[in-house]
């Protein structure tokens, strides 16, 4: 009986803690409110073939070294962002250094407000103040004369505007919020089930 009891404190413990893993990495993977934001930026030109021995032109435009770009921001929140989260009401700012030729902007759920080219070589896109719902989203993709480079503001009061990949990657949270509940719940239901049967067969002197 000594050992039956011992057995059940641990499988309990096991569930109890990989119930505590479950709720910790989930709640550090999805924050109360964030913002994410990932850009990519490949050549155009691939291959063994010198940029130099081609003509590109975009919009009459002749760019020497194109690159192609994708930008993607999204609200990876458990609830939503309003209006006044935003501090002063300044935007989230997208710095795209490098050009930004053929923008095709895709807004989803999250509204670009404003697009300003400074110089051929700088421009930026504004996300103004707005409701920015849980699990929304935007992206463009430009091209740009060699791989431009992207710097995020952070206006928001509290909440972070962070790159994607600063926290928990997303096959982490799948593999850990599909696995851990049932180790979890085998665990504890192993250890009820052994509990009772012992309590079922119990006689007393025996």
């Amino acid at each position: 009986m000594g050992w039956t009891i011992a057995g059940v404190i641990v499988a309990g413990a096991i569930g109890l803690v990989s119930l505590a893993l479950w709720a910790v990495t989930y709640f550090r993977a999805n924050p109360k409110r964030r913002i994410e934001w990932k850009h990519t930026s490949r050549p155009v030109i691939g291959g063994d073939i010198p940029a130099s021995d081609v003509e590109f032109k975009v919009q009459g435009i002749e760019v020497k070294n194109p690159h192609f770009n994708e930008f993607t921001m999204r609200s990876r929140s458990r609830a939503d962002i309003g209006h006044a989260s935003f501090d002063g009401g300044k935007p989230i700012s997208v710095h795209v250094y490098g050009g930004a030729i053929a923008v095709s902007v895709f807004s989803g759920y999250l509204q670009l407000t404003d697009f300003t080219v400074h110089n051929p070589n700088a421009s930026t896109f504004d996300y103004g103040p707005q409701l920015i719902r849980k699990g929304a989203s935007t992206s463009f993709s430009f091209v740009s004369n060699g791989p431009a480079k992207v710097t995020v503001s952070r206006p928001l009061l509290n909440i972070d505007v962070e790159p994607m990949g600063s926290g928990i990657s997303d096959k982490t949270l799948r593999i850990v919020t599909r696995w851990v509940p049932l180790v979890a719940g085998a665990a504890l239901t192993l250890g009820v089930t052994v509990l009772v049967t012992e309590a079922l067969n119990f006689r007393p002197g025996g």
